[in-house]
């Protein structure tokens, strides 16, 4: 069908001077008059002479190239004079003209994305078109280090429509897309204006050159941090199109940062000075991915996919470089880090609740195991009377159970407090029932120092009091996030392992 939208694009391609190299292709569905010039053909069946279409409505349908032609339809009658190759076939029956249209349309195969891309290095370079000479300046650079035998990308990277090797996991394409977008070699302003990027010289040439040397170096102390894995390319999530482009975006970054700060002029300073001083900031990065486990390895680097993957890889990079350079990091990491905050609050705190709902839960749980839930002569359940001694926590909690509406009062035992748990753990017959599970020792503490390690219950429930009670000055610290993650790890495991883990855990 005829899209309108499509035929105007074309109309103004055409107003704008462009044209089309390309043939109509169409049939008539009548004999046509032809009067040949000359006697004789030209090179065997080729004949010159004039055609004259038939004066006769819906004469020739259009095989292929409608819009084309249709792009006409809204322009001015001087660009009727354009000039329009066709080739027209005399009554061709309409099961070949189909299968014609399916030919072209369907069986036709199109040009791979990164032989576009390469093409630009060759085509573009130079362009008026800032946008297309940027793009055509990065082509250019990826095709030099992928063929520079000393570049960590040699071999590494995809030869467009040629089936790849693999160790040929990284395609021309992203790379490109990567420099580009990471302002090396210039960026777009607002009006349309070039400005030049840190790896820019005076000439293409040498801003390629430039950008080979400072990019291997970088990637080179990358690779050197661990060998095996940039060789091991998707397997261990190093030498990834999502991580090459996280990188370039991260030079890009770190070099703003440095010149901002007046460590030096990223524009003048020699190649050696930018590797030595990118080299030194990731400092952080390298020592990671030279002695990470793949566990450690996973969760910041693997199963990066599409534009938000990258983004996601790159804010991973800046988190372990902000461990060295905290103040280092743009306006869209700081937001990063921000809404990572925010949901890491939100999880401690669902976390925190869960910790005390479940370790209430599972004391009155061993309680009964061990007392029974059978009623003695005081009209108490067995687990409550004999397994909680003292009169205060008993007592506490029938006060706030008398104080809960009638209609929704829950068994006493709903209101224990987190604190409490400590005074029935040491009440004498009850330790040996609860140490399996709750003798954790805090963090640096010998587990042989003394008979219980329950300090982690007053920490918690401190925890507990800033999630009851949070506010925009009262939350959680880096300190209380690693406390309840490490807390939740040890009692879980310990309840798993004695089959006490409740089952919405």
């Amino acid at each position: 069908m005829i899209n309108k939208k499509r035929i105007k694009n074309i109309g103004s391609f055409i107003a704008n001077g462009g044209f089309f190299p390309t043939n109509l292709l169409i049939n008539f569905n009548c004999e046509c008059r032809f009067d040949q010039i000359t006697e004789q053909s030209e090179g065997g069946s080729l004949k010159f002479g004039w055609l004259y279409l038939p004066n006769r409505y819906k004469s020739a349908w259009i095989i292929d190239g409608q819009h084309q032609l249709y792009g006409f339809s809204d322009l001015d009658d001087k660009y009727l004079e354009s000039t329009l190759f066709v080739i027209a076939f005399e009554k061709l029956d309409a099961q070949k003209a189909a299968d014609l249209f399916i030919t072209i349309n369907h069986e036709q195969k199109s040009v791979p994305k990164g032989l576009l891309v390469t093409l630009q290095a060759y085509l573009k370079l130079g362009s008026s078109d800032p946008k297309e000479a940027i793009t055509a300046l990065a082509s250019a650079i990826v095709r030099t280090m992928g063929n520079d035998p000393t570049s960590p990308f040699f071999g590494r990277i995809q030869t467009p429509d040629v089936t790849p090797q693999p160790s040929q996991n990284l395609t021309v394409a992203e790379i490109v897309k990567g420099i580009a977008r990471s302002g090396l070699v210039g960026r777009v302003a607002a009006k349309g204006q070039r400005i030049p990027g840190y790896l820019c010289q005076s000439t293409d040439r040498k801003t390629i050159d430039r950008a080979r040397r400072v990019l291997n170096g970088y990637f080179r102390a990358l690779m050197d941090a661990n060998p095996t894995r940039w060789v091991s390319g998707r397997a261990e999530w190093i030498c990834v199109n999502p991580g090459v482009r996280a990188h370039l975006l991260l030079v890009g970054e770190i070099l703003r940062h440095l010149d901002k700060k007046g460590i030096f002029d990223a524009h003048e300073a020699g190649d050696e000075v930018l590797i030595a001083a990118l080299t030194d900031f990731v400092a952080p990065i390298l020592n990671f991915i030279g002695g990470a486990t793949v566990s450690q390895l996973e969760p910041k680097f693997a199963r990066k996919f599409g534009e938000g993957g990258v983004a996601e890889y790159y804010y991973a990079l800046c988190e372990l470089v902000n461990t060295k350079h905290k103040d280092f990091g743009g306006d869209e990491f700081r937001q990063y880090i921000a809404r990572q905050k925010d949901a890491l609050e939100g999880k401690t705190k669902i976390d925190v609740l869960d910790l005390v709902e479940t370790i209430i839960s599972v004391t009155v749980d061993v309680l009964k195991a061990n007392y029974g839930t059978s009623e003695l002569a005081s009209g108490e359940k067995a687990y409550w009377d004999l397994g909680i001694e003292s009169s205060k926590v008993k007592e506490e909690a029938y006060k706030k159970q008398q104080m809960a509406p009638r209609d929704k009062r829950l068994p006493k035992e709903a209101y224990l407090d987190l604190v409490d748990v400590e005074t029935i753990c040491k009440q004498k017959g009850n330790w040996e029932f609860f140490a399996p599970l709750f003798n954790i020792p805090l963090e640096g503490v010998n587990p042989k120092a003394k008979t219980y390690h329950l300090e982690w219950i007053e920490r918690l429930n401190e925890r507990r009091r800033t999630a009851a009670h949070g506010s925009a000055i009262r939350g959680f610290t880096e300190e209380d996030i690693t406390f309840v993650q490490w807390l939740k790890k040890e009692l879980f495991t310990r309840l798993e392992q004695a089959g006490r883990l409740p089952q919405s855990a």
